[in-house]
């Protein structure tokens, strides 16, 4: 119950409404920048409950990502920017990194026990049973003013499709998969690559566009990519002679 709230639920209802606050000329791609911050919770979640090292360079690598981060949230605006209503999506966006963090880590324990394609189909389950009633809030305090009109488009039905059969469907069944083999904290530094792939998409079929203050930033987190996953060079000892 708490692996599917905090792996689906809660990051899809935060995530969703932190890119309606965010500045909607850029705010596919500043929603991927900030979410490719949850290897910064997974390493020290890992490290506390998982007993996975951290090396002075994954440190290191996730200090240069937060500070892109960090830089991205304030932009030309300094510190005044942080008083805005963008903010407030980042913050919320960057809550969704954390609950993906820890959900990762729960999921690592529980597939000690259960199986893979087992804790996946009931974390759906119980997923979709929470998004009744959080759907009846959404519709009765009009906080987004639903209607129904779009679902007589084709193009709705489309992304409907490709949303639950390929990113909750074959997605999903990948990164558990994953996540049973190898260490988490490692697969986690992968997520920083998101902007990469987000950020061309949004730029390419949605016509955003950001400056080149913005794209400098957002390097800041993919050098730290190549950081933390960059092998570690093994300390060739030479024996001494006698």
């Amino acid at each position: 119950l708490i692996v599917a709230f905090l792996s689906t639920t809660y990051p899809s209802v935060a995530q969703n409404y932190g890119i309606m606050l965010l500045e909607p000329s850029s705010a596919a791609t500043l929603s991927s920048v900030f979410q490719s911050t949850s290897p910064i919770f997974t390493m020290f979640l890992a490290a506390k409950f998982l007993e996975e090292p951290i090396t002075r360079k994954k440190a290191f690598g996730a200090a240069v990502s937060f500070t892109g981060i960090v830089l991205l949230s304030t932009g030309r605006g300094g510190v005044e920017a942080l008083k805005s209503s963008a903010t407030l999506g980042g913050l919320l966006i960057l809550s969704t990194a954390l609950s993906y963090a820890i959900s990762g880590v729960l999921i690592k324990n529980t597939l000690k026990e259960y199986g893979a394609m087992n804790l996946l189909f009931w974390c759906n389950i119980f997923s979709a049973l929470m998004f009744i009633p959080i759907g009846g809030v959404i519709l009765f305090t009009e906080v987004e003013n639903p209607t129904l009109t779009p679902l007589g488009m084709p193009m709705i039905w489309l992304s409907l499709l490709v949303l639950s059969m390929v990113v909750g469907g074959v997605i999903m069944i990948v990164w558990y998969r994953l996540i049973e083999r190898y260490p988490i904290s490692r697969l986690s530094y992968f997520s920083y690559l998101i902007p990469l792939f987000s950020g061309g998409i949004a730029i390419s079929m949605m016509a955003e566009w950001i400056d080149i203050r913005t794209l400098l930033f957002s390097l800041l987190v993919i050098i730290g990519v190549y950081l933390v996953q960059s092998p570690e060079k093994a300390r060739v000892k030479i024996p001494r002679s006698t």
